[in-house]
């Protein structure tokens, strides 16, 4: 396939390879392996890949006191009701191809992800060789590997990286001009599989796509082409399909389609009214539609919270001069115009005289009107800058056009850059250093997480022997802090709960069921 204007499809190939080589060569030194913490999200999903791949089903090995408020809960281990099937089912790779052992598994994650994260470079670099905006490729790698939590997202088996692939793959087909079909439908599925609460997002993209391609021929004065209905219905359908197994499973295990247990948590999570996670710890739901019509003040607090974190913390993943530009793109603040060349994605601004007069950034206002989306939605949730990390690709390979071939433009439109930048390489070159400049002038550090880094490497020197300690304990040591523990004992147990009371309610409703262990080497 070729894009209007571009190389072909194979072409484009090896250059983007050559780009992802050389971002793990500079990225990987940069960035040495730290293990992840007792309480990463990682171990939940090994536990469930070890189950299925023992054909025992989506099983874990670290249940929620909450999920005790259901009549499903009655035995260990629990089924997965609280996260998507879709990493755990990747995951059931890395498990098997380090032989079934825990401490190599998680080892082989990081070289799972670091596939991923190859991946994503490939492909946005790839995508840039075939529309011949070469010298974007250095400003993309360098805004990319900027990314401080990028690391965090390789060794802690985030989920968010793979987000990050899938949305980046969806981005770059609208950008080809195509309206969506089953091939968009099926990136959209996996995603849903993986992060159910970003579902909206390729749907928003697809309607957009659509209506843009219908002002286009508008503004030039041409017959609107009819909505491809049948295309986005195609694409909806297929990521329906890729829904409806763990639908009916979900249907038959709880009674609704739609049940997740962070649904009746997640919204008045660290809130005054349930602080941290205790939400979590006890035996009381707190689903969406009670707690909005019960006590909606808590849960606005938390939002607004949210919306002040993310508009604060974005600039330490994402360079703050670029969220700039695209908040201002948003709000109008600079006008623009389409000019006449046919992909109806593309819009271009009234520029100043600094910049070439068909200076694209349509596209990097969507981008950014779709980071504002996701940032706000997780205000309502969890306020971590991870949830931000999947979109962070798809704005960072519209933001290099800045210092790459459009900046490079506005230079070459002066005296001095005119005689400067005639050799072939020194574009490329002033692109890559003001790139570097940018990152460098706007960097802001993140203590949390070097914290984190800390605390993870002191928790590993004996994460191996707490687990043995386990494994070893009487049947009925249920209670854990972290899954961890469970993974490298191949056992179940349930988070430790907030009260004594709720944790002898939760063993009276075990019963004879508490003793259960998984068989080591099944």
């Amino acid at each position: 396939m070729e894009s209007r204007g571009g190389r072909p499809w194979g072409k484009s190939i090896p250059g983007g390879l050559l780009a992802a080589l050389l971002f793990l060569v500079v990225w990987l030194p940069l960035h040495p392996s730290t293990p992840p913490l007792d309480t990463a999200d990682l171990y939940e999903h090994l536990s469930v890949a070890r189950h299925l791949v023992r054909g025992e089903g989506f099983l874990t090995d670290l249940s929620f006191p909450l999920s005790f408020a259901y009549p499903f809960a009655c035995h260990l281990p629990q089924p997965l009701v609280h996260r998507g099937p879709g990493f755990a089912l990747a995951m059931v790779l890395p498990y098997l191809a380090a032989g079934r052992d825990a401490a190599r598994t998680v080892a082989m994650v990081r070289v799972s992800q670091l596939v991923l994260l190859g991946g994503l470079v490939w492909l946005g670099s790839a995508a840039l060789w075939r529309r011949r905006r070469t010298t974007d490729m250095l400003p993309w790698l360098i805004l990319l590997g900027a990314n401080p939590l990028l690391a965090y997202a390789v060794d802690w088996g985030f989920t968010e990286l793979a987000a990050g692939l899938l949305l980046l793959g969806l981005w770059l087909r609208g950008r080809e001009g195509q309206p969506p079909d089953w091939a968009d439908g099926l990136l959209a599925g996996i995603l849903t599989t993986l992060r159910p609460e970003l579902v909206w997002l390729p749907l928003l993209w697809w309607v957009w796509w659509a209506m843009e391609t219908r002002n286009l021929a508008r503004r030039r004065e041409q017959d609107p082409p009819p909505l491809p209905w049948r295309r986005l219905l195609l694409a909806v359908g297929v990521l329906v399909a890729l829904q409806l197994p763990w639908a009916v499973r979900n249907m038959q295990l709880t009674g609704s389609p739609f049940f997740s247990l962070q649904a009746q948590a997640e919204l008045v999570k660290d809130t005054r009214a349930w602080p941290g996670y205790s939400v979590y710890k006890q035996l009381e739901p707190q689903p969406v539609g009670k707690v909005l019509a019960g006590d909606p003040v808590p849960v606005l607090g938390k939002v607004a919270r949210g919306a002040r974190f993310f508009t604060r913390e974005a600039s330490k993943v994402l360079p703050l001069p670029l969220l700039v530009l695209g908040m201002l793109l948003v709000f109008g603040l600079v006008r623009g115009q389409v000019t006449g060349t046919p992909c109806p994605w593309r819009q271009s601004l009234h520029p100043p005289s600094i910049l070439p007069a068909d200076f694209s950034l349509g596209p990097l206002a969507a981008a950014t009107v779709s980071l504002a989306l996701m940032a706000l939605e997780y205000s309502f949730f969890d306020h971590s800058l991870r949830h931000l990390l999947p979109l962070v690709p798809v704005f960072t390979w519209e933001a290099s056009a800045l210092p790459g071939s459009q900046g490079l433009a506005a230079l070459k439109r002066r005296p001095m850059g005119q005689r400067f930048l005639q050799p072939a390489a020194a574009g490329p070159v002033l692109a890559a250093a003001l790139t570097l400049a940018l990152v460098l002038a706007s960097h802001r550090a993140t203590p949390g997480w070097e914290f984190a880094r800390r605390h993870a490497l002191h928790e590993a020197e004996s994460r191996a022997q707490r687990g043995a300690a386990f494994a070893a304990a009487p049947a009925e040591s249920l209670f854990v802090d972290g899954p961890a523990v469970p993974w490298y004992a191949d056992r179940a147990a349930v988070w430790r709960p907030g009260s004594p009371s709720v944790q002898a309610t939760i063993r009276n409703r075990l019963g004879g069921h508490a003793a259960h262990r998984s068989a080591p080497g099944n």
